[in-house]
């Protein structure tokens, strides 16, 4: 609650958190007081790699009170804000940049289930840069 009052940011690593036993993070809690929560990795000290795709997946079989569609936003939106880029990044939006991904996906999932088949299937590697001009 303090953090919230204090319109703080929170990043949360929670593989990092689980490699290094220090216990699990209450992602669905900090949603709920409106906290702008991102999603990192923390570093390959304490993580097996440096995928969002990934972290968001671990948090899609670990944590069933977390909305595959908040992931999506702490993955982007709210990364880029925290960086303070977030007039430059996070979203496909005028005067952003227009580097983004784009996401293989089998079929046609319905719009309930798009989130979750995004972040299933970047963690599977199903994606690719468009428009990614050198970032400076």
């Amino acid at each position: 609650q303090i953090v919230s009052q204090r319109r703080c940011r929170v990043c949360f690593c929670p593989r990092s958190n689980h490699n290094l036993s220090v216990g699990r993070p209450a992602i669905a809690k900090c949603l709920q007081l409106g906290i702008d929560a991102c999603l990192g990795t923390d570093s390959l000290a304490s993580n097996t790699d440096l995928s969002l795709f990934s972290e968001a997946h671990y948090i899609l079989e670990n944590y069933c009170d977390v909305a595959p569609e908040s992931l999506l936003v702490m993955m982007t939106m709210r990364g880029a804000e925290a960086l303070k880029e977030g007039h430059r990044f996070g979203a496909l939006a005028a005067g952003k940049r227009s580097t983004f991904l784009s996401i293989s996906l089998p079929g046609s999932p319905s719009a309930s289930q798009l989130a979750e088949h995004i972040i299933r299937q970047g963690h599977k590697g199903e994606w690719t840069w468009i428009n990614c001009p050198q970032l400076s």
